[in-house]
């Protein structure tokens, strides 16, 4: 996303969808979306239509045209439109809105009431890809796994104590893990010198000033990771003879390390704490999906591709533990706005969730729309009561969204091949959804020949060469 995050995405049934956040604010759950999406993107259908139109004498006229080399698309809009835009979130919070009242508009019919939750996360934070989808799974056979400060100790699934036997191991001691076929290993070095090694089918890593261990505050840190981890503990397992660490911890401080908005949005000058706070009730919300809760399963289900609820990235939402929660700007740290925007959206009874039919809902978010939200079904495909469009005039008027404007140059031969063409003079938008994001574009060829494209908009987003959104308002060839 913009200022924010990357993208999310989720699986139509033959298509992967692109979500994107506002950079440090999200294509979420950011959500989130476009992500590996919770269940209500299941099953979607690829809707997308080539049709080539006849000749008449507008073709003729354009028959002896040559080729474009590039084209030059102007839009507007980060992310995939689904639900809650960060950046209007943020202009909405700067009038007065309440967090409640921000999340009320962008998903309609929606109630945030304080329920009880699940006291644990697991999140996939180093492992083999369990969702399908490429380019995201960590290609590392070996991790290492190391403290800043403080202390460390290795346990067994029962927690037992392997390493040391008697204490607490030093901070200047590292453990190296890789998969030796279904179990782990886990090999301690000082420095580039090994020490002993372990084999079990689970070890978890715990570090001092946690609850599972006593003892001045550390940092766990796992080389190859999207983050750095405070709180709760590091597991180790192997999945299809390749190693998988989750971090598994309270989901409050899960929270605590979102980094899907700026925290500094939360200061007194920039008037967005509520935007903060509707943030920390969407990223909670979307875990709660995720997590698959139920009566049958209260603490949820864990996903055998990762050991894990969710992951740690833009598939799901974007984690990177004290990296967000210890985030310092000008030796200050800012971190705290996010964390007291998490704290508030707690009460005694319990931790606000957006509930629809009193259930908690996938809460698709993104960076900034190009003045309209969009309908879930005009997207990916479906129909989700409470993921309609709206008006987003505010995304357009928040201060710092760089992309209310937009520019990209793509080449040509990218453009042709969306239409099934092997070059193109010209291309037009003709229809539009209900947003404004494209509906369908209409192509030339240097022969005269013109086709249409009809298709989801987020298709056109990945298939014009991964556009910062479907808003798009031209397309100027360029020789």
């Amino acid at each position: 996303m913009h200022p924010f995050t990357p993208m999310r995405r989720i699986v139509a049934t033959t298509l992967v969808v692109v979500l994107a956040a506002a950079t440090g604010a999200t294509d979420s759950a950011a959500a989130g979306a476009a992500a590996s999406g919770p269940s209500t993107k299941s099953g979607l259908a690829l809707d997308l239509a080539r049709r080539t139109v006849g000749d008449d004498a507008a073709t003729q006229a354009v028959r002896k045209k040559r080729a474009a080399k590039s084209f030059r698309i102007t839009g507007a809009g980060y992310g995939h439109g689904v639900g809650m835009s960060q950046y209007g979130a943020y202009q909405l919070a700067r009038q007065g809105k309440s967090a409640a009242k921000i999340l009320q508009y962008y998903y309609k019919n929606t109630s945030v009431e304080a329920v009880k939750v699940p006291r644990t996360i697991s999140v996939q934070v180093f492992g083999p890809e369990p969702y399908a989808f490429s380019g995201y799974a960590d290609r590392a056979r070996v991790t290492t796994v190391s403290v800043r400060k403080g202390e460390w100790r290795l346990v067994d699934r029962d927690g037992d104590i392997i390493y040391p036997r008697d204490g607490v191991a030093s901070r200047k001691l590292s453990v190296r893990f890789n998969a030796t076929g279904t179990k782990v290993r886990a090999t301690v070095y000082a420095g580039s010198k090994k020490k002993e090694s372990f084999t079990a089918r689970e070890i978890r890593f715990q570090w001092t000033g946690t609850e599972s261990l006593e003892g001045s505050d550390a940092v766990a840190v796992v080389q190859g990771a999207n983050g750095t981890y405070r709180h709760g503990e590091l597991v180790a397992t192997s999945i299809r003879k390749r190693i998988n660490i989750t971090n598994r911890l309270a989901l409050t401080h899960y929270l605590y390390g979102i980094s899907e908005m700026p925290s500094l949005w939360g200061t007194d000058a920039n008037r967005g704490i509520a935007a903060l706070s509707a943030q920390a009730i969407t990223a909670r919300s979307y875990a709660l999906v995720r997590m698959r809760v139920s009566a049958s399963a209260p603490a949820g289900k864990l996903r055998k591709g990762c050991n894990c609820h969710l992951v740690d990235d833009v598939r799901d939402q974007n984690y990177t533990g004290w990296k967000k929660e210890g985030e310092k700007s000008a030796n200050t740290n800012v971190g705290r706005l996010w964390t007291s925007a998490v704290d508030s959206t707690v009460n005694k009874d319990g931790e606000q969730v957006l509930l629809y039919a009193g259930k908690p809902i996938a809460t698709y978010y993104y960076s900034s729309s190009g003045g309209a939200t969009a309908n879930v079904g005009d997207v990916w495909g479906g129909s989700v009561p409470y993921l309609r469009s709206v008006p987003d005039k505010a995304s357009l008027s928040a201060p710092g969204n760089r992309m209310k404007k937009w520019k990209r140059t793509v080449p040509a031969r990218t453009v042709a091949a969306a239409f099934g063409l092997k070059s193109v003079v010209s291309v037009k938008v003709i229809r539009r959804y209900k947003s404004g994001q494209v509906k369908t574009l209409l192509a030339t060829s240097p022969s005269g020949k013109r086709v249409k494209l009809t298709a989801k908009s987020d298709q056109f987003r990945s298939r014009l060469g991964s556009l910062p959104s479907a808003w798009i308002s031209s397309l100027k060839p360029g020789y």
